[in-house]
């Protein structure tokens, strides 16, 4: 299953990016009430429970916080890997391995800073692992990278939202890179998802595993 859970994530991004006090919203189904349950956070991206209720939140910057059930909030944990917060791109997704009871990985989408200063650094989409062994990041390992060659200074369409299918299999998006061409072509990562196994893999079954010239990560383009 692909779909992750949205309700419970929407509603807390609202709430930790604006609610000041209780508000009632209504849906079509539902009648929400949202009140705020942590602040203080800049440009936070994504979030992610953990099995005993607290939540993961990323801030674009390159950080990322805890915030406890009753709703304190950690100061940045330890081992983030550095990021290329220019533009749209920073610290993105992150998701818990569906063993992660057992093996405490997390997983991290970002845009990793290339050759370069300042403005002019280069930058792409990248998946790293780690475990979450209290508020530390440890025994960080790349997952999925692409050549040099498609690195750029575009500050625009990184990605990038990463998930887990019900087989194991790992899901994630990358952007255009601000060249919506690209996107048609399956001998670029551009504006693709791709399908790995949770190690990196490249599963033997995908669309364009034994096509010359393509990316063998692409699930489906266009």
């Amino acid at each position: 299953m692909l779909r992750r859970l949205l309700c419970p994530a929407i509603v807390a991004v609202a709430l930790l990016q604006q609610a000041t006090h209780a508000e009632s919203i209504p849906t079509i189904r539902y009648d929400i009430v949202a009140e705020t349950y942590a602040e203080g956070f800049e440009i936070p991206w994504a979030l992610e429970f953990l099995p005993d209720g607290r939540l993961l939140v990323t801030e674009r910057q390159g950080t990322i916080r805890i915030v406890s059930p009753d709703g304190s909030v950690s100061e940045p944990i330890d081992g983030v890997p550095p990021v290329r917060a220019r533009g749209q791109g920073g610290l993105m997704d992150i998701v818990l391995h569906p063993d992660f009871a057992n093996n405490q990985l997390v997983y991290l989408s970002y845009s990793e800073p290339g050759v370069g200063d300042g403005d002019d650094t280069i930058g792409y989409t990248v998946i790293d692992r780690a475990r979450l062994t209290g508020l530390a990041l440890t025994d960080l390992e790349r997952v999925y990278e692409v050549d040099a060659e498609f690195y750029s200074r575009r500050g625009h369409h990184f990605g990038s939202r990463i998930v887990f299918d019900a087989d194991g299999f790992l899901y994630f998006t990358i952007g255009d890179r601000g060249q919506r061409p690209l996107a048609q072509s399956v001998e670029t990562p551009n504006g693709k998802v791709h399908r790995l196994h949770d190690d990196g893999r490249i599963p033997a079954d995908n669309p364009f595993a034994e096509q010359p010239g393509a990316i063998t990560s692409i699930w489906s383009y266009g």
